[in-house]
């Protein structure tokens, strides 16, 4: 039987079949070390690499911290993430990203960048989904972090991304789940009416929750009716949301008495509040308490959607409102439409009168 030869002895597979090669070598000091590297091709230049440096040493031709290999604390996924946002921080998405990052910092961000798996991203899944969250949204959460696993693999960081082939939730963007009247009005005998504006502000203009909750008074006009100027993530540019009479009511009210440079301040500090609290301690048990099920912050936009839709509106007109990039997004509140406009179409089926609309038979 052929014995190995030196080389091959520097290399082992572990675990056999998993094509992740490790190195074994002597250092100049004759103590055993060990590497893990990845494919064989690879283990074996490093090998070579490392047997040279131990040489080099030993002869006093180079320093001994020179030597590869030296034992050192494993990167964490927190202090990943924040090496990467100077360069996150130039994206148009960064204000849903900086979310992404402190939502994963709080969950793993002290597990070691090689420890992520897939269960964790998993385990999130499953968490976000019995809270009632949407699937779409939870799909956004888990992508951000599959993106920068990705990132991490293409420098060298990770042998393959745990997320890669990770099966997204199914969307359901046809449901027209949304507040009714009577639901809002008891949920409004659940909250102290401050709180319940911010409630009312989301119905009445649509704008996403983040956007809203950090809306600075340099962004309000009472002009012309009253409008909100809102960032889009999307494009980097900025819409113009026009106000209903209750919302211009709710702003003018605050604007009098307005002692910060946001619209909806921190009573403690003046920042804007933060959305994440708000909503785990003031919305979510008001909702429990007026026995509210289906309901997510979210659902607040749709219901706008909802019943502009069942007014008769247009889904241009939808569209503009709620900032969609296209009408193809707005297409969900379609269904809706028939309900308002019916009327407007059996007015064929009325008896022709003098003057008036003959139907051709």
């Amino acid at each position: 039987m052929a014995r190995k030869n030196r080389v091959d002895r520097g290399l082992f597979e572990r675990p056999k079949g998993s094509d992740v090669w490790w190195i074994r070598y002597h250092d100049h000091n004759g103590q055993e070390r060990r590497e893990k590297v990845g494919t064989k091709s690879d283990a074996l230049a490093l090998y070579q690499e490392r047997k040279t440096q131990a040489r080099r040493i030993k002869k006093g031709l180079a320093a001994p911290e020179t030597l590869g290999g030296q034992r050192k604390r494993k990167l964490t996924l927190g202090e990943y993430l924040k090496s990467l946002e100077p360069e996150l921080k130039t994206k148009s998405s960064w204000s849903d990203m900086k979310r992404f990052i402190a939502t994963w910092n709080r969950l793993i961000g002290k597990l070691p960048l090689e420890d992520v798996s897939r269960t964790h991203a998993k385990k999130r899944q499953t968490a976000r989904l019995e809270r009632g969250i949407a699937p779409a949204t939870i799909n956004r959460e888990i992508a951000f972090l599959q993106a920068r696993l990705q990132q991490a693999t293409d420098e060298g960081l990770l042998l393959r991304n745990p997320l890669l082939g990770l099966k997204k939730l199914n969307e359901d963007n046809i449901s027209d789940r949304h507040l009714t009247e009577s639901e809002e009005e008891r949920l409004k005998a659940h909250m102290h009416w401050e709180d319940f504006e911010l409630v009312e502000m989301a119905i009445h203009t649509g704008i996403r929750q983040d956007r809203l909750f950090n809306t600075a008074w340099k962004n309000v006009s009472f002009e012309d009716g009253g409008w909100i100027r809102v960032y889009k993530a999307k494009g980097g540019k900025f819409r113009a949301v026009p106000l209903t009479r209750r919302a211009f009511e709710i702003l003018k009210r605050r604007y009098e008495c307005r002692k910060s440079a946001w619209v909806f301040p921190n009573s403690k500090n003046g920042n804007p509040i933060n959305a994440s609290n708000f909503y785990s301690r003031k919305f979510k048990p008001a909702l429990e308490a007026a026995g509210i099920e289906g309901i997510t912050w979210h659902r607040l936009r749709h219901t706008l959607g909802s019943r502009l839709a069942l007014q008769g509106v247009s889904i241009q007109a939808i569209s503009k409102i709620l900032g969609h990039s296209s009408t193809q997004v707005t297409e969900r509140y379609a269904h809706l439409l028939p309900k308002a406009v019916r009327a407007a179409i059996q007015t064929l089926d009325q008896e022709p009168s003098k003057g008036g609309l003959r139907v051709v038979k």
